[in-house]
């Protein structure tokens, strides 16, 4: 029995097609070409096992297994593209304030069947139409990864204000992601008393703006903006690659740095040379490399088995920052650090476990669940992070938003956020005019 009989390109979807744009779709990082080519030999082994074993089916039982087969398959290999396309779905279309993927896993797995099922059970010769698709995908994928497309070079101009220069204290940036503008929750919402948390900052002597600018409703185009001293381009204008690259180049750090500072990185991204404490989003060079099978498994559902989601990895990282890092950077010693502290919240998926936890209400909107936790986090960030700062009266504090919230531009403008000041003279601050001027009030505090 030859490779042709074997393997029957014309009756029967391949798993190998299947399984080969997965493989094209992984980061090229592992850095061994040996397991690669074991794992060839192996898929084709699996697939002429596979195609015996449903033409002896088919023949007895007059049961088509690749109807089963393949799209499990699809949904175990695409997992994590189909959690991005649910997500984007959900951000335009239905805006639930959580989709999770044990909701719309199955429905997706059901309509994959039935659409495999009217292909291939009716019209059996169609098995021949998706494998050339499969082929001519495939190959697609492969020639982008070995010759991906140029990129015409952009070069993005920094804006440093001059500020005077005040070198009383290190400066330690909070970040709150997608913190909505309180000023345009008090118009959409007043009877929340959304004032209530700034005017308890201003009790305590903090300076804040309630509706302060920013330019970008993108965390990480806002993030490489602000350390890099305000690029004033639009998220239309600026991808999320060149925006991490940006921030790996942070002209913000590479500063302090020949300043002398030490800089300590409490977010998700790597800023110039410090390391981010916890990469959620974005698939890097990350311990999962060095072992081959988990690299192989990385953005499928088998991951699900040894890396944590980024819910719990979003959790475990607010967590730890509000209910640990003041502890932590009130011990540190040296006058010469700048701090930055990244905090997932009041951003999506809006619950919080710790000492005090949180959790969406399923009986209410989008909106109302979003407020809730907005005024959960003025509460418990105050208390856990906040006033033991204060308390300690060691650092200039920043508290910022680097966005408002998103998900209702027509009643909540999203280029709205918070920012409010401790320590710093109003001379100073009145230069600021945007979140991502200050990388520069930064720079004037060293």
């Amino acid at each position: 029995m030859g490779i042709k009989s074997a393997i029957p390109f014309r009756t029967s979807v391949l798993l190998s097609l299947v399984f080969l744009p997965y493989l094209f779709y992984l980061p090229a990082t592992y850095p061994d070409r040996i397991p690669f080519i074991v794992l060839f030999f192996s898929v084709v082994l699996l697939e002429i096992g596979y195609q015996k074993t449903r033409t002896e089916l088919l023949n007895r039982l007059e049961v088509d297994l690749s109807i089963l087969v393949v799209p499990s398959l699809i949904l175990l290999l695409y997992y994590q593209p189909l959690i991005q396309i649910w997500s984007k779905f959900n951000a335009f279309f239905v805006h639930l304030p959580t989709i999770r993927a044990r909701y719309f896993l199955p429905f997706s797995w059901l309509v994959i069947l039935a659409l495999n099922y009217l292909l291939l059970k009716k019209h059996k010769s169609r098995a021949h139409l998706i494998n050339v698709f499969l082929c001519i995908f495939s190959t697609t994928l492969l020639i982008h990864s070995l010759i991906p497309p140029k990129k015409s070079i952009i070069t993005y101009t920094p804006h440093l204000l001059r500020i005077e220069p005040s070198q009383t204290k290190p400066v330690l940036l909070i970040i709150l992601d997608e913190y909505a503008s309180p000023s345009e929750i008090a118009r959409y919402a007043p009877q929340r008393n959304p004032l209530q948390f700034s005017t308890r900052l201003q009790n305590t002597g903090w300076q804040v703006s309630t509706a302060s600018s920013t330019q970008n409703k993108a965390t990480v185009n806002s993030l490489a903006s602000l350390f890099n001293y305000n690029l004033k381009v639009a998220d239309a204008n600026l991808d999320a690659p060149t925006a991490i690259q940006l921030l790996r180049q942070s002209s913000l750090l590479t500063d302090l740095a020949n300043k002398g500072i030490t800089c300590y990185n409490g977010g998700i991204f790597d800023i110039g040379k410090t390391q981010a404490y916890s990469k959620i989003y974005y698939y890097e060079k990350e311990e999962k490399q060095a072992n081959f099978i988990k690299h192989l498994f990385s953005k499928s559902m088998f991951s699900l088995l040894y890396l944590l989601t980024p819910d719990e990895k979003q959790a475990m990282h607010n967590r730890s920052i509000v209910e640990q890092a003041a502890h932590k950077i009130t011990r540190l010693s040296s006058r010469k650090t700048f701090i930055y502290l990244h905090l997932l919240m009041p951003h999506p998926p809006l619950y919080y476990i710790g000492s005090k936890s949180y959790q969406p209400s399923p009986y209410q909107d989008k909106v109302s669940n979003y407020l809730d936790f907005w005024q959960f986090t003025n509460e418990h960030v105050y208390t856990h992070l906040i006033l033991p700062l204060i308390q300690s009266q060691k650092f200039k504090i920043i508290l910022t938003g680097d966005h408002g919230y998103r998900f209702y531009p027509e009643k909540i403008n999203p280029y709205l956020t918070m920012t409010a000041y401790y320590g710093f003279p109003k001379s100073q601050i009145d230069r600021v005019k945007s979140v991502q001027d200050l990388g520069s009030l930064i720079y004037a505090s060293y």
